[in-house]
C-alpha cells in the first residue's frame, strides 16, 4: 500500500436506484443489526423521495424552463463536430463534465468517481490493497519521509523503518516531485519489483521490495505496562471493530486494567463503525451522535449494549478527523475518557455516495452535519482535549505506534493520568 495521509470522512451507504449498498466490508453480530436496520428504512425513504423529486425535475425542465440535459447535449455536439483533435469516446466527457459540477460546489469533500475510481476506493477501504506497505508524507516538494510501514508486508519484510527518507522510486528521484507523481513511479501490480532508494541518519541503502495483495490491519496494540494497555486505530474501515474487540479482549488475557485508545492521525471512514467503537466503551442507551440534513430532519444514533468499563484516556492530535472526532466527542460528552493531546482537525460533516446510472459512476456528496451528545457541532472547530500536551518537532515523521517512547510526550502524558487514578 502507498499512499499519502489525507482527511478521510464519514461515510453513509450510497444510493443506487431504489437499492443501497454499502462500500464498507463489515463483520457484526446480530445485535449489531437494529442500528442499520432503523438506518435502511430512513435511507430507503429518503431514496424514494430523491427518485420522485428527479422525475419531477426532468418533466418540468422538458415542459419548459432550461433543460439541463439539453445543455449538456448542445455541448458535447459543439466538441463533438468542431474540436480538431475530437476523438469518438465519449465516455470520458460526460465523466468531466460531472467532475466539473461536483468541483463546482466549492466543497473540498464532495467528489465524482468513475466505474474504476470506485472500485479502487471500495478496494482500498476494504483494508486490502496491492502495494509494499508502506505509508508516505510529503514534507516539502521533493522532500519524502515514510511514516508508517505495516506489518507483514514486502516493505516490512525488506527493513524498511518509520522515518526512513525516500530518494528514489525505480531510479526516478524525488528531487522537484508532488507525492502523487512520485507515487505513480511505484508499481502495484502483483509480482512487480519496485527498487527504492532510502536515506536513514546518514546512510544510504537500496532495497528491492516485491508488490502483493496485503490486507494492512488498522488496529495495532501492545501492553504499554504491566497493567496499562495500548491501542492505536488507523482508520474507521475494513474490519476494524472485530481488530479493537479482539485487541482489547487479548490484553486483557495479558492484565491490562486500563487503556490508551490512540486516534491521532486517524482520518476517519463508516458512520456505522464510528458509532460501534463508541458502543465499546459506553453504557447502553446513550446518544453517540446525532445527524441533522439541511431541511432541519435528524437521526439519532444511540449504544446498544453495555460496553467496558475499565479507565481509558484518548489521545488525539490536528490529524484526528471526521468519524474519529464523532467517537472522541461522544465519549468526551459522556466523561468516559480523559482527552489527551491537541486540537483536532475541525470536520462535523458527512457524504453519502450517490449512484449515476449513466455512468455507473458515484457521486460523494455532503448531506448532513454531525452533533455530539451535548448538541454541538464540531465542524471548523474541532475537539477540544481535556489535557493540551504537545509532542516535539523530533516526533512528526513516526506514525503514531511507531514514536519513540522518548518522543511521544502525550502517550506519556496519558500513562501518568492513568496511573495516578
Amino acid at each position: 500500500m502507498n499512499e499519502n495521509r489525507e482527511s478521510n470522512d464519514i461515510q453513509l451507504p450510497e444510493s443506487e436506484g431504489s437499492d443501497s449498498v454499502t462500500i464498507i466490508t463489515e463483520s457484526y453480530d446480530d445485535d449489531e443489526k437494529p442500528r442499520r436496520s432503523r438506518f435502511w428504512l430512513w435511507w430507503l425513504l429518503w431514496t424514494i423521495s430523491m427518485v420522485i423529486t428527479g422525475v419531477i425535475a426532468f418533466f418540468v425542465g422538458r415542459l419548459g424552463g432550461r433543460s439541463e440535459s439539453g445543455t449538456l447535449s448542445d455541448a458535447l455536439r459543439i466538441i463533438r463536430e468542431g474540436f480538431y483533435f475530437y476523438e469518438k469516446e465519449e465516455d470520458h466527457l460526460i465523466d468531466g463534465a460531472i467532475a466539473g459540477m461536483v468541483d463546482s460546489l466549492g466543497d473540498i469533500y464532495s467528489e465524482y468517481y468513475t466505474e474504476e475510481e470506485y472500485a479502487a476506493l471500495t478496494k482500498s477501504q476494504s483494508g486490502y490493497y496491492t502495494g509494499v506497505g508502506i505509508l508516505l508524507e510529503q514534507r516539502a516538494i521533493g522532500d519524502f519521509a515514510i511514516i508508517r510501514v505495516y506489518e507483514n508486508t514486502p516493505a516490512f519484510d525488506a527493513g524498511i523503518l518509520a522515518g526512513d527518507a525516500l530518494l528514489s522510486i525505480n531510479g526516478t528521484p524525488a528531487d522537484g516531485m508532488e507525492i502523487g507523481a512520485f507515487l505513480d513511479c511505484m508499481k502495484t501490480e502483483e509480482g512487480d519489483e519496485n527498487v527504492l532508494v532510502l536515506r536513514r541518519n546518514d546512510t544510504e541503502m537500496t532495497v528491492t521490495v516485491t508488490a502483493r495483495t496485503i490486507y494492512a490491519a488498522t488496529v495495532t496494540y501492545r501492553m504499554q505496562t504491566d497493567s496499562i494497555g495500548y491501542l492505536h486505530l488507523s482508520g474507521f474501515h475494513g474490519d476494524c471493530v472485530t481488530e479493537v474487540k479482539e485487541a482489547i479482549e487479548a490484553m486483557r488475557e495479558q492484565g491490562m486494567e486500563s487503556l490508551i485508545l490512540d486516534l491521532r492521525d486517524n482520518p476517519g471512514g463508516s458512520l456505522y463503525d464510528a458509532c460501534d467503537i463508541a458502543d465499546l466503551f459506553l453504557p447502553k442507551g446513550l446518544v453517540i451522535t446525532s445527524l441533522r440534513t439541511k431541511d432541519g430532519s435528524s437521526v439519532e444514533y444511540k449504544t446498544e449494549k453495555e460496553g467496558y468499563t475499565f479507565p481509558v484516556v484518548l489521545l488525539v492530535n490536528q490529524d484526528s478527523a471526521s468519524a474519529s472526532e464523532l467517537v472522541s466527542g461522544a465519549l468526551q460528552d459522556h466523561g468516559r475518557v480523559r482527552v489527551v493531546g491537541t486540537q483536532t482537525y475541525g470536520k462535523g460533516i458527512v457524504q453519502s455516495y450517490c449512484y449515476v446510472p449513466g455512468t455507473r459512476g458515484y457521486i460523494k456528496i455532503t448531506t448532513e452535519a454531525y452533533y455530539t451528545p451535548s448538541g454541538v457541532c464540531i465542524h471548523g472547530v474541532g475537539i477540544t482535549p481535556d489535557t493540551v500536551v504537545e509532542n516535539p518537532e523530533e516526533a512528526q515523521p513516526y506514525s503514531p505506534p511507531q514514536i519513540p517512547e522518548e518522543l511521544d510526550a502525550q502517550r506519556n502524558a496519558a500513562i501518568l493520568l492513568l496511573q495516578s487514578e
